[in-house]
């Protein structure tokens, strides 16, 4: 399995659509599980584990189609993953939190 994700690993920075759908499979669950656990209650409310996972995984595959990131290994692409999702959601929590979108008090 871990020659299987250094392939599509790869063949990301090759644009290769079929190795992003294989990659999804393969981290989706573990990926949304980690989203879960570091989002809190007011967030989750407009910004949940699917949809931080989502955009953390589409930022990742952009990043390394334009060769913005590198990710040698399985373990390197779960540091990615794990710092893209975690900077996503203390992103949406900022945004959420801003005083002029009422600070935070969702009624």
């Amino acid at each position: 399995s871990s020659d299987a994700v250094t392939g599509w690993i790869d063949q990301l920075a090759h644009k290769n659509q079929q190795a992003a759908e294989q990659l999804w499979q393969h981290v989706a669950v573990r990926l949304q599980d980690f989203a879960a656990q570091r989002l809190g209650v007011q967030t989750r409310r407009h910004y949940d584990e699917q949809d931080a996972a989502n955009s953390a995984f589409h930022s990742l595959c952009l990043g390394l189609s334009e060769g913005r990131l590198e990710a040698e290994n399985r373990d390197a692409l779960w540091g990615l993953l794990a710092v893209i999702t975690t900077r996503k959601i203390s992103a949406q929590q900022r945004y959420l939190n801003r005083q002029k979108r009422g600070g935070g008090a969702v009624q």
